[in-house]
């Protein structure tokens, strides 16, 4: 296994990127030999940042367990996030707090998918297909820069 290779910037042709979020699909390194097997993602590398000069010191699981489990409900005016689902399904939902306009993920293993949030968007994570075991990797861990922010869901598709 070449974790360093797992880790190699995506192509810009494979990334989506809104008013409020990039996606990136993750590269996978499967093995189905026998009776064994595996996938490995690699979800964060200091040395091949998925967002460049984005640097974490920090990473955390959030496990939502019922379908009505939540989480977020706040902006940040300067920390970047990156949110990958390693278990279950959740619909995370972005929302610009300035214009209300919302914008609707869904986050599964199968898809594949990390997606940064950008500073001063608004995000609450709603479980799907539950548990959801969401990983966030935080380029700072500031209490000052978390400001509440209630979403319903959603209020719009996207």
């Amino acid at each position: 296994m070449d974790c360093d290779k797992l880790s190699e910037p995506i192509p810009d042709g494979e990334i989506e990127d809104t008013e409020m979020a990039i996606a990136f699909p993750m590269p996978i390194d499967q093995d189905s030999k026998g009776s064994t097997r595996y996938e490995i993602r690699v979800i964060w590398s200091k040395d091949h940042p998925l967002i460049q000069g984005m640097s974490s010191r920090i990473s955390y699981a959030v496990t939502l367990g019922s379908s009505s489990a939540t989480f977020g409900h706040c902006f940040h005016e300067t920390t970047r996030q990156i949110l990958y689902a390693v278990q279950g399904g959740a619909i995370v939902v972005l929302e610009n707090p300035e214009t209300g306009e919302q914008e609707k993920w869904v986050l599964t293993p199968r898809k594949n998918i990390a997606l940064y949030i950008k500073p001063g968007t608004a995000y609450a994570i709603f479980a799907g297909k539950f548990p959801a075991v969401i990983i966030i990797v935080p380029d700072q861990t500031d209490a000052e820069d978390e400001f509440p922010y209630p979403i319903k869901y959603p209020k719009s598709k996207s």
